[in-house]
C-alpha cells in the first residue's frame, strides 16, 4: 500500500485535516525505538488505497525535542511515497522555513494551505498559482476545520500517487549551494542525499542514529570555520538564516496585506482571557464548572446505563447454576455494568470537555496566564499543558512533557503528573465522592490534590534549584471549535478504554470473583492490614487497592465486589468519611502501571521508582491527616 505522510509545524491544523480525511477509523502506534505516539489511517478515495501517517508537529527537520526527532527518522529511514505539507496561511513565511526543508527530500510534494480563513481575517491574501509556481510544487487552499478544500487536494493526491512528480529543491545561496555540492560525495548511495547532508549539519545526535563518515566532520569543521571568520556565524547558523531569508522573500512575493484598524474578536477575547486578573478567575471557574457537568451528566447517563444491567442481575440470581460457573457470569456481569454502566457515563464527558478545550485553543492560554505563578513555585508555564492533560490521562500528560526544555523542570512536572486525578480516579471521585457524599466533597479532593501538587514542586525545586527560562511558546488561534473534531477526539481517547481496558475490567471482576470463592483473597488483605488499618477500612479492602493499581477504576469496581455488595450499594457498608478515606487514597496513592512504565521510558527506573514510593507516603500521609482533622471537628 501507498503511504502518505502528513507533515507541518505544530498549529498549523494538521490534525483537524488527518481527521477531516480519515475520521474515526484511525489506529495509534508509536512510531519504532520511540514513546512518540503517532495517527494512521487506510484512505480509500476515487479507487485509490493509500495508507495516511499523521507525524509530530515540527517547526524544523533539524530536531530540538523528541516528537521532533521522528519526522526526521521517518524521512531517513522509512519507506513513503508522498508528503503533504499542511501550513499555516495566516504565518506563511514562518511555515515555508519547513516547506524548504521538506521539498530537499526529492519526495514528491504537495502543499495544504490551510487556515486561510485565519489568514483572511488578519487582511492576508495569498497568490497560491504564483506560490505553486516558485515551489514547484502543487498548492491546495484548505480550511481542514471544516473541511472545505479536503476535496481538491485528495485529488491532488490521488494524481500524485498516480504520476508522481518529484520536486526541485530551492536553493540558497551561491555559498551554502557550493558547500552542499562539495560534501555530496560523502554519500554517493543515498538516495536522499542532499537532505541528509543539511540534516548532518544541523543535527549534532544524527550520528548517533545513522552511521556516517569521520571524514564528513573533519571536512564540515574546516568549512564552518571559514564560514565563522567570513560571516561571523558558524556554518549551521547560516543554513538557518539563509533559509529564513528566503521563506520571507518568498512570502513578500505571494503576499499582499490590508491590515484593519479595528480590533478582531479574538484579539478581544484574548484581552479578556490574559487579564492579571479576571484571566485567573476564567480558567479556575471553567475547571470547576466542566467538573461541576462531569458529575452531574456522569450522574444522569449512569443511571440510564446501569438500568439494564439491574435487569440482567435480578434474572441471573433466579436461575440455578453450578458452583464453578457462578463466579464466571457473576464476574463478567458486575465487570461489565461497572465499565460500561458506571466509569464509561463520567469518563465520556470529561474526555469531550479536554478536547473541546484543546480545539479551541483555551488550554495553551493557560501556559501563558499561568506562567508568573508557575514561576514562583519553582517551574515553568510550558508544565501547565501536561498538567492539565493529566486531568485526561497521565500517561500522554508525562508524554507531553517532551515540550519542557529545562530536564530538571520536566523531571519535576512529571513527578507532579501523578498526583493530578486523571479520568479514571475522576471516575472513582465522580461514582463514590459525588454522588453519595456531594460535589462540594468531590471538589475538595481535587483541591487537595492541587494544594499537594503545589507543595511538592516548591520542595522538589528547593532541592533542585535552577532559575527557570522564560517562556517561549506559540499560541494558536482562539476558534469556534468543530463539534465533528471535538467527537473525533473523544472517541480517539475513549477507544482505548473501551477496547483494552474494558476486558481487563470484566477478567479481573472474575478474577476476583474466584478468589472469593476459594478464599484466597484473605491472604492479600492479611498483608495490607497495616494500610486499611491506618485508613480506617474493612480489611477485605485490601485486595481492591492492589487491582488498582493496574487500573484505578478497576479498584472502584472492585471494592463493591470484595465487600459483597454492587457498586451502587456502596453505602450499606462504608460510612461517609470511610468512602472518602478510600477515595482520597485512591486518587493519591501509586500511579497505575502505565503511568510508571511511561515514567521508566520516558527517563529511567530511578524516576518511576521515586514516583512510585512518593505518591504511596504522600496518600498514607494526607489521607491519615485528613480524616483525623475531620473527625476532630466531628464530621
Amino acid at each position: 500500500m501507498k503511504r502518505v505522510a502528513l507533515m507541518g509545524q505544530p498549529n498549523c491544523g494538521k490534525s483537524a485535516l488527518f481527521n477531516s480525511i480519515a475520521g474515526y477509523k484511525a489506529n495509534s502506534s508509536h512510531f519504532p525505538g520511540t514513546t512518540v505516539e503517532i495517527l494512521s489511517s487506510e484512505v480509500v478515495y476515487k479507487e485509490e488505497n493509500f495508507e495516511l501517517i499523521d507525524l509530530p508537529g515540527s517547526y524544523s527537520l533539524s530536531p530540538f525535542d523528541k516528537a521532533e526527532e521522528v519526522n526526521t527518522l521517518f524521512v531517513l529511514k522509512e519507506d513513503f511515497d508522498l508528503i503533504i505539507n499542511v501550513m499555516d496561511a495566516s504565518i506563511l513565511s514562518r511555515s515555508l522555513e519547513l516547506s524548504i526543508e521538506i521539498l530537499d527530500i526529492g519526495k514528491p510534494v504537495i502543499i495544504a494551505l490551510n487556515m486561510m480563513d485565519e489568514a483572511r481575517k488578519k487582511g492576508i491574501h495569498i497568490d497560491t498559482e504564483k506560490l505553486s509556481s516558485i515551489l514547484g510544487v502543487p498548492v491546495v487552499p484548505t480550511i481542514a476545520l471544516y473541511g472545505e478544500g479536503v476535496d481538491n487536494l485528495l485529488k491532488e493526491v490521488v494524481k500524485m500517487l498516480k504520476n508522481p512528480v518529484k520536486p526541485k529543491p530551492i536553493k540558497l545561496n551561491s555559498t551554502i549551494e557550493a558547500i552542499i555540492s562539495n560534501l555530496l560525495k560523502f554519500f554517493p548511495d543515498r538516495v536522499e542525499n542532499r537532505f541528509l547532508v543539511f540534516k548532518v549539519i544541523e543535527w549534532d545526535l544524527i550520528k548517533e542514529k545513522i552511521e556516517i563518515p569521520r571524514a564528513f566532520f573533519e571536512e564540515t569543521s574546516k568549512i564552518s570555520q571559514e564560514i565563522e571568520k567570513t560571516y561571523g556565524k558558524d556554518l549551521k547558523e547560516f543554513i538557518f538564516s539563509e533559509r529564513h531569508h528566503l521563506s520571507m522573500k518568498i512570502a513578500e512575493e505571494v503576499t499582499i496585506v490590508k491590515h484593519s484598524i479595528e480590533k478582531s474578536l479574538e484579539e478581544r477575547i484574548d484581552k479578556i482571557l490574559y487579564h492579571p486578573f479576571w484571566g485567573y478567575i476564567i480558567f479556575v471557574s471553567s475547571f470547576i464548572l466542566v467538573l461541576l457537568l462531569v458529575f452531574k451528566i456522569g450522574g444522569l447517563l449512569e443511571d440510564i446505563f446501569v438500568f439494564p444491567f439491574d435487569i440482567l442481575s435480578a434474572k441471573f440470581q433466579s436461575i440455578k447454576t453450578y458452583k464453578i460457573l457462578k463466579p464466571l457470569i457473576s464476574g463478567t456481569l458486575d465487570g461489565t455494568m461497572g465499565a460500561i454502566g458506571v466509569i464509561v457515563p463520567f469518563m465520556v464527558p470529561l474526555l469531550f470537555f479536554i478536547s473541546l478545550f484543546e480545539e479551541t485553543g483555551f488550554l495553551a492560554r493557560s501556559a501563558f496566564l499561568f506562567d508568573s505563578f508557575m514561576h514562583k513555585i519553582g517551574l515553568h508555564g510550558k508544565s501547565i499543558p501536561p498538567l492539565i492533560l493529566g486531568f485526561g490521562c497521565n500517561v500522554p500528560a508525562i508524554s507531553a512533557t517532551r515540550i519542557i526544555e529545562s530536564e530538571r523542570d520536566r523531571i519535576i512536572t512529571a513527578l507532579l503528573i501523578p498526583f493530578i486525578p486523571c479520568s479514571a480516579r475522576t471516575i472513582v471521585i465522580s461514582a463514590l465522592v459525588s454522588k453519595y457524599l456531594g460535589v462540594w466533597w468531590a471538589l475538595f479532593i481535587y483541591i487537595v490534590s492541587i494544594v499537594i501538587t503545589i507543595i511538592i514542586s516548591l520542595l522538589a525545586s528547593s532541592f533542585l534549584k535552577y532559575p527557570a527560562p522564560g517562556l517561549i511558546m506559540e499560541i494558536p488561534s482562539f476558534k469556534a471549535p468543530n463539534f465533528k473534531n471535538v467527537l473525533i477526539k473523544t472517541w480517539l481517547q475513549l477507544k482505548p478504554f473501551l477496547y483494552f481496558a474494558v476486558p481487563i475490567l470484566v477478567l479481573g471482576s472474575i478474577f476476583i470473583e474466584y478468589f472469593k470463592l476459594y478464599g484466597a483473597e484473605n491472604v492479600l488483605n492479611s498483608i495490607l492490614r497495616p494500610i486499611t488499618y491506618i485508613l480506617n477500612l474493612p480489611p477485605q479492602v485490601g485486595f481492591t487497592l492492589i487491582f488498582g493499581f493496574l487500573r484505578k477504576e478497576l479498584a472502584l469496581l472492585m471494592l463493591g465486589q470484595s465487600l459483597g455488595v454492587r457498586i451502587t450499594e456502596i453505602t450499606s457498608i462504608l460510612s461517609p468519611l470511610q468512602i472518602l478515606s478510600f477515595t482520597i487514597f485512591t486518587t493519591l496513592y501509586v500511579p497505575c502501571l502505565a503511568t510508571l512504565l511511561v515514567l521508566k521510558r520516558e527517563f529511567n527506573s530511578k524516576i518511576a521508582i521515586i514516583s512510585l514510593f512518593l505518591n504511596i507516603g504522600t496518600a498514607l500521609l494526607i489521607t491519615t491527616l485528613i480524616m483525623w482533622i475531620l473527625r476532630g471537628i466531628g464530621v
